[in-house]
């Protein structure tokens, strides 16, 4: 609307009254509208639920990339083992010749002249690497899912294929909580585990069993097989049944149908394997393993079996969406829309008659009363829709509306006064240093140095093109020529830089270069030729508009991307403790909270902070250039960078506990564990709420108390001491809570170096803990925490 009403008035600038010209260009817009939607359906372009299956499909692939990278890993940690267990020789060597093979992949290792160590030192970190990059894509595709699945509700004629989608995310949401889970027994630590070797094979075979599960499940998604169609609406919970009674003996292995039939022998197959790593495991001595390794053998194998496990829903919804998909394909989908578009009206119709038949009866039982009915007056309509325009329209931003009219005021009479009283050549046409102000101080568009950098260089970029495109459309004489070198220079540079910067931060480099090549190529197409003073000048005035921008931006209404982003994070890692007390209160405690209420608490939380994370790395890469300008620059933003992972790291550890609780029977805990925990709740209720006191305050003095840590790891020895070894969900829960607790110190750590703290020390005196006594009567945790219901009673 803005770009036509800027065209109409500042471009074209009409003599007269008439609304000829008006309704010319109203028209125009019109046909244009109307050719490219009948093009695109012409063209049969992707629409919200394509889109949402082929995002499905990277994630279904970098879930077996990552898988892969687990499997890798498992084997570096064991390449220290070959000189010492002759029993596992075979399986070690192995493992050596497919890491030697790895070196192709990873040239950056070919330098390396020590053999054994730094070896695999070198790749272990490598693969550490791209696994943490791995999931970090597939928690952006989940985002992008989200988006796609909402858009895809307005496909009336795909509400079979659609209704599946719900309950595919959340499938794909746990499948990514999962497997980010795996990470902390895998890449926290780097030592040897020698006890691992004779388990080495089965656990091959279950990652490579899961691996062919999902690559199964990609090829079903992007069409591989054919689809013969003898199950007619395959019902989830009997699709395997379906499946084993109908399968031909001779059917080729092509088929969709077939395909499916090998997942679930593959199911098969993992239900084997899982019953001899339990008998392997019976066979362990775990007197003689350290605790924290004996924790994470437990973590890593629990986890591993509940992943694969809970492929085989999974499985079962990507089948039924192929089927969907293959049998749309016998159809021309431009016809099958209009045929669902004429059903919907028609039924839209025979609606709207039914009700006008029904509300013509006044002797309806289920007819509303009159008498109840709200009424509103004329003046009461009236206030409601001014209440709404003034506060929730117009008075939503004041502030920044105030600014903005305040700001394009005073440079539109500076404008006039300059240009009346001056004829100098850099000022003329200078109203485009306004247009750029109008452009550029949008909310939308942001008004941040990083966006300022960008803004210039497009400009640069977009003014030296359309000067180019220009001269080349001026060297032909006929207007036909002129008119296709035009388009077809415009399209192509348009086309290019759109897909070097799709889907990257720096996508506000194309809006720029559109604006200054249009403005340049428009006047000088009409006047065919081309004209450089046109070009320098519309680059001077919009990059001067840029600068002043840039300076308003940092001088007289601040805004720090670096800023926010810490306050950002301070507020994930308070609600991640928030989640870590809720999630050890109802499993460990057992609070009165209902299951399935807590189950879709939880999971919404995670999705949100999944989601908030993921967006915190725009953040991240924008606070680059601002912290260019401050001392120490690189050390900053090296903060910042291990703040961030830090954070993810959090997260990961939350998601991991989680995780068991989420696929364990009913736990029981004793009295002195459950006594233990209470007070670890406690300390991390009141280390929440030191850190949240952060937020927001650079140039004051904060506290941070050192005693937490301490008594966190007071606890976590006492809780140690409960433990009983051939417990493996004990063993579970152990090491998630110790990584949990050491993570969340870490970022206090690096808390204390960013913002202006001061770390307060007590004595040993303030570290000894309260005792508890647990009563079933109470239900709080603390005199100060009453959203926890926890049986306690503290005693000195």
């Amino acid at each position: 609307m803005f770009l036509e009403y800027f065209l109409l008035v500042y471009y074209i600038r009409p003599v007269t009254r008439s609304p000829i010209i008006f309704l010319k260009s109203s028209f125009s817009s019109v046909c244009t509208f109307l050719i490219v939607f009948v093009s695109c359906l012409l063209c049969q372009p992707y629409f919200s639920s394509q889109l949402f299956i082929r995002t499905t499909k990277k994630i279904l692939h970098r879930s077996h990339k990552s898988l892969s990278i687990i499997q890798r890993l498992t084997e570096i940690r064991l390449i220290k083992e070959e000189r010492e267990n002759k029993m596992n020789t075979p399986v070690l060597r192995d493992i050596h010749r497919r890491l030697k093979s790895s070196l192709v992949q990873l040239p950056s290792l070919a330098s390396i002249q020590r053999v054994e160590v730094q070896f695999s030192e070198s790749l272990f970190n490598q693969y550490k690497e791209r696994f943490k990059k791995t999931t970090f894509k597939i928690s952006t595709s989940l985002n992008r899912l989200d988006t796609y699945a909402d858009e895809s509700v307005l496909e009336f004629w795909n509400g079979d294929l659609t209704s599946q989608f719900p309950a595919l995310i959340k499938l794909l949401e746990t499948n990514h909580r999962k497997l980010i889970s795996l990470q902390l027994s895998i890449i926290k630590e780097e030592k040897r585990v020698n006890f691992l070797v004779q388990l080495l094979p089965l656990l091959h075979l279950l990652i490579q069993e899961s691996c062919n599960i999902f690559i199964i499940m990609e090829n079903q998604l992007s069409g591989y097989y054919r689809y013969i169609g003898f199950v007619q609406d395959p019902d989830l919970s009997s699709i395997q049944e379906h499946l084993q009674s109908n399968l031909p003996e001779k059917e080729e292995p092509r088929t969709l149908e077939y395909s499916q039939f090998k997942i679930f022998h593959y199911f098969q197959n993992i239900q084997l394997i899982i019953e001899d790593i339990d008998k392997e495991l019976s066979s362990i001595q775990f007197e003689s393993i350290p605790d924290l390794e004996a924790y994470k053998l437990h973590y890593f194998l629990e986890g591993m079996i509940r992943f694969t496990r809970n492929q085989k829903t999974l499985s079962s919804i990507i089948y039924k969406i192929s089927c969907i998909t293959y049998t749309q394909r016998k159809y021309i989908y431009l016809l099958e829309m209009v045929k669902n578009t004429y059903y919907l009206i028609k039924k839209k119709t025979h609606q709207f008659q039914q009700n006008t038949n029904n509300n013509n009866g006044s002797n309806s039982e289920n007819e509303y009363p009159k008498e109840l009915e709200p009424k509103f007056s004329t003046s009461e309509k009236l206030k409601i829709i001014f209440g709404y325009l003034l506060f929730e329209r117009i008075l939503c931003d004041w502030r920044f509306s105030l600014r903005y009219s305040m700001g394009i005021a005073a440079f539109s009479i500076a404008y006039y006064e300059i240009i009346t009283h001056s004829d100098f050549i850099l000022f003329q046409n200078g109203s485009w240093v306004i247009v750029t102000l109008i452009f550029v101080m949008a909310p939308s568009a942001g008004a941040s140095g990083f966006f300022s950098v960008l803004r210039l260089s497009g400009t640069l970029l977009g003014a030296s093109c359309a000067y180019v495109v220009a001269v080349l459309f001026s060297l032909p004489s006929a207007a036909v020529a002129e008119s296709f070198i035009y388009i077809g220079g415009t399209m192509v540079l348009s086309f290019s830089i759109y897909f070097l910067t799709k889907s990257k931060p720096i996508h506000n480099y194309l809006n720029f270069f559109i604006l200054t090549y249009s403005t340049v190529t428009t006047p000088e197409y009409n006047n065919s030729k081309a004209d450089i003073i046109t070009a320098l000048l519309r680059g001077y005035h919009i990059i001067c508009g840029i600068f002043i921008i840039f300076i308003m931006s940092y001088l007289i209404f601040p805004y720090y991307d670096y800023k926010v982003l810490d306050g950002n994070l301070i507020e994930i890692t308070c609600h991640s403790m928030s989640v870590f007390r809720k999630i050890l209160l109802k499993n460990v405690i057992g609070s009165s909270q209902d299951p399935i209420e807590y189950q879709d608490q939880i999971s919404n939380e995670f999705e949100n902070q999944r989601s908030e994370i993921a967006k915190q790395i725009h953040l991240l890469f924008y606070s680059r250039f601002e912290l260019i300008f401050s001392k120490q620059s690189k050390l900053r933003f090296a903060q910042y960078k291990h703040l961030y992972h830090q954070v993810q790291q959090l997260f990961t550890n939350l998601v991991g506990l989680e995780c068991i609780f989420h696929d364990s029977n009913v736990l029981s805990f004793d009295t002195e564990y459950q006594k233990n925990i209470q007070l670890l709740l406690w300390e991390i209720e009141s280390i929440s709420s030191n850190l949240h006191d952060l937020i927001g305050h650079y140039k004051h003095q904060h506290r941070i108390y050192c005693m937490y840590s301490h008594r966190c790891n007071q606890i976590l020895k006492a809780i140690t001491k409960c433990y009983c070894r051939n417990n493996r969900i004990q063993g579970e829960v152990l090491y998630a809570i110790r990584s949990f607790i050491e993570t969340l110190n870490q970022i206090r750590e690096t808390l204390c170096t960013l913002t202006n703290c001061v770390k307060l020390n007590r004595s040993s005196e303030l570290f000894q803990l309260p005792t508890i006594n647990i009563l079933p009567t109470k239900d709080h945790l603390s005199p100060h925490d009453t959203n926890l219901e926890i049986p306690i009673e503290i005693s000195k």
